[in-house]
């Protein structure tokens, strides 16, 4: 009987408890005005229902506040309707990551490393042999061999575009370069990469060399249907050649600056279907009447007046000598003074000179004629009656300046 009294008046304060606010305690102290539930120790805590991660997703419509521990990551959740997820219960110190919405942000000025402990800048990448960073996005795919990788192996950066498009470099003005990923071809300046290198139609300088000063500029550029290579330089030249710059170049043509003169170390040529023709004469220069170099052109000849209208021009060129037959020479009078003009009875015409050459060895003989017209009366002093009024057209030896060119054919 005794029993059954005990029974029925533990249910009575069980119930009593249960619908009203409980306090669990060593002290007998009451709970708190504000709590339903009032825990207090000193030696121990609330242990609250401990599971792993997949039995906590797995409960069904949990309540707004649920509360557990998640024996997986180590951590408490709580159900948040709001979100309608779990959220998790973090250390504010040392996990410095936070949610806003759908942005993962660091909350904390600090260095972050990845692969090491000992982070050197605001985000450091460490791997024993070639730390990556790769960019995909729905279109590429997120496979290993999609997207775009930037790694760093041993001494060298590398970036490399998996896709066929191009890896553009970008400033605030626009695409400044381009590298396309399907054949290599590179563009500067904001157009599509269609050849090896290729720049923008802008005019203007494209390729600025050693631009020590405004003195010092070489360069390529365009401008309208014209291509340019300059210098901003009034001394030197433009040299083209083989070999490396500085050490180990030789010239083959050269553009004089100051003067806009040309110089080859060799012949220029006119190439066709049939033949080969040099289309610079291997010699050249202007001789005064008088048997001196009014020009050197070339500066492999010498000239020697031997008599009046008779010049040597001896060249300095071993084939010519042997091989006449492979030259062409051509002469043009000029500064023309006319010897016989009005003495003796004669006439002459400055419009008429005539000149003829020979060869002899490493010679060429050049003898200048001036058109001569005499009186019968002038030749002849016995002549009489028609006779006398008799003319007679002849050239004599004259001494007349003149250009020369010596062609040689392959």
């Amino acid at each position: 009987m005794n029993k059954l009294y005990f029974l029925i008046f533990s249910l009575l304060f069980c119930t009593g408890i249960l619908t009203g606010q409980v306090a669990i305690n060593n002290t007998g102290a009451l709970p708190n005005v504000s709590s339903q539930l009032d825990l207090a120790a000193i030696d121990k805590g609330l242990l609250i229902p401990r599971m792993s991660s997949l039995a906590r997703n797995a409960i069904s419509a949990p309540a707004n506040g649920l509360f557990v521990y998640d024996t997986d990551t180590k951590s408490q959740w709580f159900y948040s309707t709001q979100f309608s997820r779990w959220l998790q219960i973090i250390d504010s110190v040392k996990d410095m990551w936070a949610l806003n919405t759908d942005v993962v942000y660091n909350k904390s000025a600090a260095t972050i490393g990845i692969g090491t402990t000992t982070p050197s800048s605001t985000l450091s990448l460490f791997n024993t042999t070639a730390p990556s960073l790769r960019f995909t996005n729905a279109a590429t795919g997120n496979g290993s061999t999609n997207g775009t990788v930037m790694n760093y192996i041993i001494d060298e950066l590398s970036i490399k575009n998996n896709e066929t498009g191009n890896t553009n470099f970008i400033t605030d003005a626009g695409i400044r370069m381009a590298i396309n990923g399907a054949s290599g071809h590179v563009s500067i300046g904001g157009e599509p990469p269609t050849s090896p290198l290729s720049f923008n139609r802008v005019v203007g300088e494209k390729i600025n060399i050693g631009n020590v000063s405004a003195t010092e500029s070489f360069g390529i550029g365009v401008a309208p249907a014209t291509l340019q290579i300059h210098s901003a330089s009034s001394s030197g030249e433009i040299q083209f050649g083989i070999g490396k710059s500085g050490t180990g170049f030789t010239e083959l043509l050269s553009i004089d600056v100051p003067f806009s003169n040309l110089k080859m170390t060799n012949k220029m040529t006119r190439q066709s279907a049939t033949a080969i023709a040099n289309i610079l004469p291997v010699a050249y220069g202007r001789v005064n009447a008088n048997g001196t170099i009014a020009n050197s052109g070339t500066g492999n000849f010498s000239i020697i007046r031997s008599s009046g209208g008779v010049y040597q021009v001896r060249l300095a060129d071993p084939q010519f000598e042997s091989r006449h037959d492979l030259f062409t020479i051509i002469i043009s009078p000029y500064n023309f003074v006319p010897t016989y003009n009005g003495a003796n009875g004669s006439s002459g015409s400055r419009s008429t000179v005539y000149h003829n050459i020979d060869y002899s060895g490493s010679d060429i003989f050049v003898r200048m004629y001036e058109y001569v017209v005499l009186s019968a009366a002038v030749i002849c002093s016995q002549c009489i009656g028609n006779l006398a009024s008799t003319i007679l057209n002849t050239y004599a030896l004259s001494d007349s300046g003149f250009s020369f060119w010596v062609y040689k054919a392959e």
